[in-house]
């Protein structure tokens, strides 16, 4: 018998997605009908599919993986359970064999999704597109959202709408507006000081790390953590939200 975990992930900003309970009850069905065993589980519930690195869950299936060399699946819904971004559903099948060199693979109990991806650059590419039109139609979904909460408070400057409060800030509930965290601002400047020297993300995490910066859930970064700093970049430097880098 096959030995899987399972990944259940319900999005913060999706209601019609399936609930984790809906999942669980799809993926402990699969498993029992095709001879997997499922020893562990992990979930992240009201969490972005774009904020991969950024999930406790996700974040702690690695971390048992990489002490667990006998799993032969992470066993999810869907594909776009792991990540909506096509580049990061390549990464993270990346991640697991050449990296962490574990036998672990995805598994999806979708049937029109592949399994049988292994050393195929076609399938692995289909899976990545599949992802890449579940994260078109979130964003098409979000955006609706967001213009909906920006319109009716479309003088507010700086308003916060809602989502994962970035590193370098902190809500201010009674004005509905990002603040700078002064304590958290330093890490924001170093990141992007680090840049400028190593140039790599994992040269830049590895620096971060070394001075004992955290991540703002308070955990050490990794190479796609400096990322969605760096990505914001606009907006550290005063677009949307106040500035803490300098122009």
């Amino acid at each position: 018998m096959k030995k899987a975990v399972s990944y259940l992930r319900k999005s913060v900003d999706i209601a019609s997605e399936k609930s984790i309970n809906r999942q669980r009850r799809e993926v402990t069905e699969y498993c029992q009908n095709n001879q997997i065993e499922i020893v562990s589980e992990f979930v992240d519930e009201k969490h972005s599919g774009t904020l991969l690195l950024e999930r406790e869950g996700f974040r702690s299936m690695l971390e048992y993986l990489e002490e667990n060399n006998d799993i032969d699946f992470i066993v999810i819904e869907k594909f776009d359970r792991i990540t909506r971004d096509q580049w990061d559903l390549g990464w993270v099948i990346s991640q697991l064999k050449k990296v962490m060199k574990v036998k672990t693979m995805l598994h999806s109990t979708n049937p029109h999704e592949d399994n049988d991806y292994d050393d195929d650059p076609t399938k692995i590419l289909m899976a990545q597109m599949r992802s890449f039109g579940a994260a078109s139609e979130r964003r098409n979904i979000v955006d609706r959202m967001r213009n909906g909460k920006i319109n009716k408070r479309k003088d507010a400057q700086n308003s916060y709408v809602g989502g994962q409060i970035p590193l370098g800030y902190k809500h201010n509930p009674i004005e509905k507006k990002l603040e700078i965290d002064h304590a958290e601002a330093p890490t924001v400047e170093a990141v992007f000081t680090a840049r400028e020297v190593h140039k790599t993300l994992r040269g830049v995490a590895a620096a971060l790390n070394s001075q004992g910066y955290k991540t703002k859930t308070g955990k050490t970064f990794l190479p796609m953590s400096v990322k969605r700093i760096l990505d914001r970049e606009d907006m550290y430097r005063g677009c949307g939200a106040p500035a803490i880098l300098k122009n």
